[in-house]
């Protein structure tokens, strides 16, 4: 089994997909927003479509370049393997860049 088929069936869980606030619902910031009367007046009707429509555009457009990217890390590996390298390291490095920069997530590890 190749390094790049091995890779694909233990990260087969990995699936990026970018979400946006209004699919999300009722969160936390909205919720707390809602108990503070004095903050409410911050979400008014211009912010409101600026980032329902900057929320849609950016899901549309991220979604777009994630099978590319996936696509890339599988070639990576598959260049690897085929010359005889280890690009663990690189694997790793892409994987946090897209989650940190992407899909604006932590990337450092929570303490117990």
């Amino acid at each position: 089994m190749t390094e790049a088929k091995e890779y694909e069936m233990t990260n087969e869980s990995i699936n990026y997909q970018m979400t946006n606030l209004f699919d999300a619902g009722e969160g936390e910031n909205r919720t707390a927003l809602l108990e503070d009367p004095e903050n409410i007046f911050e979400t008014n009707l211009e912010n409101l479509l600026i980032a329902h429509t900057f929320a849609y555009s950016q899901k549309n457009h991220i979604n777009q370049i994630f099978p590319i990217l996936k696509a890339a890390m599988f070639h990576l590996i598959d260049q690897g393997s085929n010359k005889g390298k280890n690009f663990e390291k690189d694997i790793f490095y892409f994987e946090n860049y897209i989650k940190a920069k992407i899909l604006g997530q932590s990337i450092v590890e929570k303490e117990n």
